[in-house]
């Protein structure tokens, strides 16, 4: 059984929902999504675009649309 933390759990309860839980996995997910927006961006659009305000859009999409998500293998919602 995984744990209350693991991404599988807090996306069943965020799913449920369980608003705290969608901070835990955005905390948990916040550092690797900014470096991957951040290089994927590229220079140019680093300068016209900040990576936080990219990330911020990236999470607020994937809250909006969560139910629809099925966590299949470990990584996956990655």
């Amino acid at each position: 059984m995984e744990s209350a933390t693991s991404s599988h759990g807090l996306v069943e309860r965020v799913q449920q929902g369980d608003h705290e839980a969608f901070s835990r996995l955005f905390e948990k997910y916040r550092p690797r999504l900014a470096v991957l927006i951040h290089y994927q961006l590229g220079n140019q659009a680093r300068r016209d675009a900040d990576v936080d305000d990219v990330l911020q859009e990236t999470m607020l999409r994937a809250y909006r649309d969560i139910r629809q998500f099925e966590y299949q293998t470990p990584g996956s919602f990655w």
